[in-house]
């Protein structure tokens, strides 16, 4: 065997073990070329055999891996055209700005998972000379999932919505307060299963306590039918978490957001907390969005709340990937 032979023999062989330790996995290919280098004819006695000597040029990129903490932050803000039926946190119907922030962490050391997810918004609309929200909320979910390689993994999850400012009720000539920063709060906590690869469909199902805490209007935590008025109501049931993205076309993708709990003592006695929103892109600034959320707690309103926004929404992304 010549040394040109050998030399490129060797260096096969040290591209192979160089492959098969892992460390061309930072690497990706961009292009490979081959070429002839010498042509020998070797006769050896009826046989003959061409013996040629190749050089191979292969063309590689660095390529970082994935971080394992990746985090996102989107402000927004918008105009918006607001409507309300039965919402109990105090709205009214206008034309109005809204902002917002939506965060995200997320941070994966194998074989565990933890996300936290913040979203905050806030809008207000000038009525009759004076100031009127038209959105508010404070939302923080998260959970610590362990990857067990099988399609359902244990998870631990946990979530907190309130809101910022005083809710009012305009539908009443004295416009009463009836709601303020954590008072009321909804906290619910849940241990069990979720099954999901991806932000697109994400469900979970478990064991989970629900805790509502008032101050200054228990009514939303008060049980009717004791004497005492109850300022924190504590309940053990089971809650039913999904999210779900689709892509309908081009620049126009549907999700939507459920919240299910079910309390022991009676698990007809559905909460609901639903939230659809179908997202039309204009550019990577602006997009239009169409929100409708659902809201069922039977101790606090017989009747579904329904919230339902259109906005003009310009917003931009800070993110690590």
């Amino acid at each position: 065997m010549s040394p040109t032979s050998f030399h490129f023999v060797l260096f096969l062989t040290g591209a192979f073990l160089w492959h098969a330790t892992g460390f061309a996995q930072p690497f990706r290919e961009i292009s490979k070329q081959t070429f002839v280098v010498k042509s020998d004819t070797i006769a050896l006695g009826d046989t003959t055999a061409v013996v040629q000597t190749l050089e191979v040029r292969q063309y590689l990129m660095r390529t970082l891996p994935p971080p394992n903490f990746i985090y996102e932050i989107r402000p927004t803000i918008s105009i918006v055209q607001a409507a309300f039926s039965n919402w109990v946190g105090g709205g009214v119907n206008a034309l109005a700005w809204s902002s917002g922030l939506n965060v995200l962490f997320h941070y994966r050391s194998e074989p565990w998972l933890w996300e936290v997810r913040f979203l905050g918004e806030f809008g207000q609309t000038l009525v009759d000379g004076a100031f009127r929200k038209t959105s508010d909320l404070l939302d923080i979910t998260t959970f610590v999932k362990y990857d067990a390689g099988f399609a359902l993994s244990p998870q631990f999850s946990a979530s907190l919505r309130t809101q910022f400012a005083d809710g009012f009720d305009f539908s009443q000539p004295a416009a009463p307060q009836i709601s303020a920063f954590f008072d009321p709060a909804y906290s619910l906590q849940s241990l069990g299963f979720a099954y999901g690869k991806s932000d697109s469909l994400r469900i979970s199902l478990g064991i989970a306590a629900r805790e509502i805490f008032t101050n200054r209007f228990p009514n939303f935590a008060d049980d009717p039918t004791t004497e005492e008025v109850e300022r924190i109501n504590i309940r053990a049931g089971i809650e039913f978490f999904a999210v779900w993205m689709v892509e309908i076309f081009k620049g126009m993708t549907f999700r939507t957001r459920t919240q299910l709990f079910a309390p022991f003592a009676r698990l007809g006695a559905l909460e609901i907390n639903e939230k659809l929103t179908l997202f039309l892109k204009v550019t990577n600034f602006l997009d239009t969005r169409l929100t409708v959320i659902l809201l069922y707690q039977e101790n606090i309103s017989k009747q579904l709340q329904l919230q339902q926004t259109l906005e003009l929404t310009v917003s931009f992304k800070l993110s690590n990937q």
